[in-house]
């Protein structure tokens, strides 16, 4: 029997590449022992979307803006494809199974479509070194990723990963200062200060705000 192993999705564009993004997605995947899909994701909407935004302030008339459309979509695909080539090369070298995709389309569908297809476990992406006209038309483009998939969105920090979301949580812990022996490992913590009933009371969730906020409510009901 052919042994089945879990696979992770790597999503990849030329308009949200970070510098350490590919090495820690793979990195993660090596200590998972997880199969790689990395896809790359052309999505013309995005690059005309920065244009846009340059013809708005009257920066460009709209000839230009349709020539700047046109070579940043090309600029797009070219850069894509020479990362996409690398990291396969990086993934190969850690021993990992990898394929690739390439995909024109919106952003959103074409990346849920290739978890669906690929039938991946978790999905990594990252929104951060983008220049700053770019972080206004795209700023909420990894988080609707994450609210709309069904399999877990873990969002590169700059740093590391995971910081994972899109997926419901277990039950908080029961009791201050513990950690949940669960995936999510929700931990909290309560710093008494009798002028205060309700301060120090902290909560962090590695995996959705929601859980976070029951951890707090459930918090400030400790003595």
């Amino acid at each position: 029997m052919k042994d089945s192993r879990a696979k992770c999705l790597v999503v990849l564009t030329a308009l949200r590449f970070s510098a350490g993004f590919g090495t820690a997605a793979l990195r993660s995947a090596v200590d998972r022992g997880e199969d790689v899909v990395l896809c790359l994701i052309v999505d013309r909407e995005l690059s005309d979307g920065v244009a846009g935004q340059l013809a708005d302030v009257g920066f460009l008339g709209e000839k230009v803006m349709h020539d700047l459309q046109d070579a940043m979509v090309a600029e797009d695909r070219c850069r894509g494809l020479e990362y996409l080539e690398q990291l396969e090369s990086e993934a190969r070298a850690l021993g990992l199974n990898v394929e690739t995709e390439t995909r024109e389309g919106p952003f959103l569908d074409a990346v849920r479509e290739l978890a669906d297809k690929h039938g991946v476990a978790r999905i990594l992406a990252s929104r951060l070194d983008r220049p700053h006209v770019s972080r206004l038309f795209f700023g909420s483009q990894v988080d609707r990723l994450a609210r709309k998939c069904s399999q877990p969105v873990e969002i590169y920090d700059g740093t590391r990963l995971p910081e994972a979301s899109g997926r419901a949580c277990p039950e908080p812990p029961a009791s201050p200062g513990t950690t949940a022996p669960t995936p999510c490992q929700c931990t909290v913590s309560r710093l008494r200060d009798p002028d205060r009933p309700n301060s120090g009371i902290s909560a962090k969730c590695s995996i959705s705000r929601r859980c976070t906020v029951l951890v707090r409510k459930q918090a400030r009901r400790w003595p």
